[in-house]
């Protein structure tokens, strides 16, 4: 990293940032393919992330399916954490 601030040239007016935390929060389903060798060879895995519009916080966990009852946890754990971090969801 060399911690220097880029800046995109071209400006926008349709930015959307929010104006409290926890007013929008956007979630990311990415699927990554099989790790060849580890323990989860035989898995596709799929890392959750949910971040906080206004303040940028971010929680993520990675699970091996698309379920339902694995989609629900994890909406129900990424918003308390972000409660218990000044982003009330």
């Amino acid at each position: 990293m060399t911690e220097i601030l880029i800046r995109s040239s071209r400006a926008t007016d349709r930015r959307y940032e929010r104006d409290a935390p926890g007013d929008m929060i956007h979630i990311n389903v990415k699927k990554l393919g099989r790790i060849p060798g580890g323990p989860e060879a035989r898995f596709r895995l799929r890392p959750r992330a949910a971040i906080d519009d206004h303040t940028g916080l971010a929680y993520a966990e990675v699970f091996p399916d698309e379920k339902g009852t694995a989609c629900a946890g994890f909406l129900t754990r990424a918003a308390a954490a972000m409660a218990a971090r000044v982003a009330p969801v």
